[in-house]
């Protein structure tokens, strides 16, 4: 409301298209303008952004350590579980269903797979882990949570989808605690790796 003998609505009007100049062009509020408050909104929201170099060099970065954490990772989880489960991963089964043969004639072809996509997790994880928008002042602890959850999330989607449909297989109640503990492993591993790189690295 705006009371008669003061200020018109129209002098009112310009005031507050002043104030918003800065921020939005005149092609409308939809728009932010090139002017330094509409830099910081970005900035506010979404925090500091990085260069297409920089964020090159951390994919690249995130590929790498992924990599290595995956295959420490898997190397973990294998070691822990090959002498509580004393049988080879599930992917044995999985290349005997699809190809035909026994389980046991795919052992050392059943390791390297298994390998192969516990590096591919690990750089799954990398490239999470490097879409965060903040850094932490404890990357290890954040790594273990993370980790922790990676893992847990890859055995629940094991259990329930790859062995269900993929491998035909139901596991037992003491098979089951022992594969899910084992994925707990690899995620805590894979987690702490890239919390302890970040450290290394002097970016926490």
């Amino acid at each position: 409301m705006y009371a008669s003998g003061l200020l018109p609505k129209s002098s009112v009007y310009a005031d507050e298209r002043r104030l918003l100049d800065p921020i939005f062009d005149a092609s409308g509020p939809s728009r932010l303008s090139k002017s330094p408050y509409s830099r910081r909104v970005p900035m506010l929201l979404l925090g500091p952004t990085r260069s297409d170099g920089e964020n090159e060099s951390d994919r690249t970065s995130a590929l790498t350590t992924g990599v290595i954490a995956g295959f420490v990772a898997t190397v973990v989880m294998t070691a822990f579980r090959e002498p509580t489960a004393r049988s080879l991963p599930p992917t044995s089964d999985f290349l005997s269903r699809w190809f035909g043969g026994d389980s046991e004639d795919y052992a050392v072809s059943s390791l390297l797979l298994h390998l192969a996509y516990g590096i591919g997790g690990g750089v799954g994880f990398g490239l999470g882990w490097n879409r965060r928008g903040t850094r932490s002042d404890e990357p290890e602890t954040v790594g273990l949570v993370l980790g922790s959850l990676y893992g847990i999330a890859l055995s629940l989607f094991g259990e329930h989808v790859v062995l269900k449909y993929l491998v035909a297989m139901e596991l037992e109640t003491d098979e089951s605690a022992v594969f899910h503990a084992g994925h707990l492993i690899y995620g805590l591993t894979v987690g702490v790796w890239f919390g302890s790189r970040e450290r290394d690295d002097g970016t926490d």
